[in-house]
């Protein structure tokens, strides 16, 4: 676990997430409302669809309110059926292979489903540069995985908006994956002493703090996970 910490602060540079995280303490939790996202989606499901557009251009919408980057973000687990989850596994795999060709293009497939799904677009702004170093053949250039990191980094930045990481207000994901991607490339947390479910929580008792969380558990909500977890057995 310790060499995807060296390489968050090598690959590419992490003023992006420093600026993320100084622009979050400034701001007032929006806990997401899960009855609210459903029924946005099933009221306009095409302005949902624009607002994912919005969070997942290029140019980022520097208008977008937290409210309708988190109607994409949260709206869009209700959108889709397919959530490319098969693809990012295997993308991982190969990353881990040191198969960058392969991690990359599973990390695709993945984002072609998913724009937003938060561990796929790592795994492409990681695969880029670690391509581009071995002289393979890539289509992407280093500003091509900077814009990709920058769209992960609006993702991470819009979960931190739903919460503190405490009881009373924990940060709302939609994925397993999301905590463990918040919880290392956004908080800088590695090291976790146990982990475990409590209501519609997931509860890490933390083996370290950063400076960018100092208490010693971290809450997130998932309720949308168990929700899904639910259905895959009807």
């Amino acid at each position: 676990m310790k060499t995807y910490k060296n390489m968050k602060k090598s690959i590419i540079t992490i003023i992006c997430a420093l600026f993320c995280l100084s622009m979050f303490a400034q701001r007032d939790v929006i806990p997401v409302k899960w009855k609210d996202i459903k029924h946005a989606v099933k009221k306009d499901a095409d302005n949902v669809k624009k607002q994912v557009e919005r969070l997942s251009a290029v140019e980022f919408d520097t208008l977008m309110t937290f409210e309708e980057r988190i109607l994409a973000f949260y709206g869009q687990s209700v959108l889709l059926t397919d959530r490319g989850n098969t693809e990012v596994r295997h993308s991982e795999q190969s990353f881990n292979k040191k198969d960058y060709k392969n991690a990359l293009a599973q990390a695709e497939a993945a984002l072609a489903i998913n724009p937003l799904n938060i561990r796929a677009l790592r795994l492409v702004a990681y695969s880029i540069p670690k391509l581009l170093d071995a002289k393979e053949e890539c289509k992407y250039t280093i500003a091509d995985g900077q814009v990709f990191y920058n769209r992960m980094m609006r993702c991470l930045n819009t979960i931190a908006a739903t919460g503190l990481g405490t009881e009373k207000a924990p940060f709302y994901v939609t994925s397993i994956d999301d905590e463990y991607e918040f919880m290392r490339f956004y908080l800088d947390i590695w090291e976790y002493k146990s982990q475990r479910l409590i209501g519609d929580c997931d509860v890490f008792n933390l083996g370290e703090t950063s400076e960018y969380y100092s208490q010693p558990t971290l809450y997130f909500n998932c309720e949308r996970v168990l929700e899904l977890e639910l259905e895959m057995f009807k």
